[in-house]
């Protein structure tokens, strides 16, 4: 009898050790986190010039560095998220209904923008229109470049907040706090 307690005891213990290891794996593919990265761009123009040297070139021109910042929300540490799937997976409905009024707001009004580039390149064909033509499209592609779509809808504050308290609920849930 005394073979059969120590065996049920050996194998509760050795279930609670797997359950909790299958607990830490699971977090570890569900949890959110923020990659960022800090690089540097040339913004302005540039022209290749030839030197005196052979098989030398070299670039100069005007325009500046500018520091660039990025960010990224990945789920498990490995698959990249878009605000909209983020939000989702979270569950704030509310915030997700706002982001998306907006970009809907957005991509209408860049249809607007393609549709006077369009109508302006049509224009331009006609020597007659030419004129209205070119300066059609002009606000057409202005109109465009004004509602190109942001990198992230969210701040990168706001969504590291949602992430620690997506990522504490996930613990909780896994009972690894």
């Amino acid at each position: 009898m005394f073979k059969f307690y120590s065996l049920l005891v050996l194998i509760c213990f050795s279930s609670g050790i797997i359950f909790s290891e299958s607990n830490k794996t699971k977090y570890e593919l569900e949890k959110l986190s923020i990659k960022t990265s800090q690089g540097y761009v040339w913004e302005g123009e540039s022209y290749g010039a030839y030197t005196e040297s052979p098989g030398f070139f070299g670039t100069s021109g005007t325009g500046e560095i500018k520091s660039k910042f990025e960010w990224t929300i990945m789920r498990g540490d490995v698959k990249p998220l878009n605000d909209f799937e983020f939000l989702e997976l979270i569950g704030d409905d509310k915030k997700l209904s706002e982001i998306q009024a907006r970009d809907k707001k957005r991509k209408g009004n860049d249809s607007l923008g393609t549709f006077f580039t369009v109508i302006g390149l049509i224009g331009i064909f006609n020597p007659d229109t030419f004129g209205a033509g070119l300066l059609v499209a002009l606000i057409g592609g202005s109109i465009s470049k004004e509602n190109k779509a942001p990198a992230h809808f969210l701040d990168p504050l706001e969504a590291k907040e949602k992430i620690l308290k997506y990522n504490s609920d996930l613990k909780k849930r896994y009972s690894l706090e």
